[in-house]
């Protein structure tokens, strides 16, 4: 179910993730399970990636929907202690059935719920969906790997 009208968890986004503005897509965790992450992103008439896609016409890029999903689940895979975030890094290994439903215009807010469906070794395969007003906005399959940097 998607949290409406629930405050947001105080959570340290930063502290979990290596993304930074204006390239992190997540402006607040709203609900967190083991192995469940609901997360918000508000879209801005300001947000960097509308401002040339599509001039009069903005959208957000369907890539940035599905980086989006990837943040929240590499957020999820950190808030369980299953890497370092100091060395460790999930980045994208396959994305699979992405589907975009609707447009994703300024002034909107997506509201993003990733699960683990498995992990084996240092592969994580998760389910992403973003709502928009409470629709499916867009859906994928993706897994990722952990990546080490010293």
């Amino acid at each position: 179910m998607i949290p409406t009208n629930e405050p947001p968890l105080c959570i340290d986004i930063e502290s979990y993730v290596p993304h930074r503005a204006p390239f992190l897509l997540i402006d607040a965790v709203m609900r967190y399970t083991e192995n469940e992450i609901w997360v918000r992103h508000f879209v801005k008439e300001d947000s960097f990636y509308v401002q040339g896609h599509f001039p009069n016409k903005p959208l957000m890029p369907g890539v940035l929907q599905i980086e989006a999903l990837a943040q929240a689940a590499a957020l999820l895979s950190a808030m369980q202690d299953k890497l370092d975030v100091k060395q460790d890094i999930l980045v994208f290994s396959a994305i699979e059935k992405a589907k975009f439903k609707r447009p994703i215009t300024p002034d909107c807010q997506l509201d993003i719920c990733v699960k683990i469906l498995k992990q084996k070794q240092q592969i994580y395969k998760y389910e992403g969906h973003a709502y928009l007003h409470g629709e499916v906005a867009c859906k994928a399959l993706f897994s990722a790997g952990l990546t080490h940097f010293n």
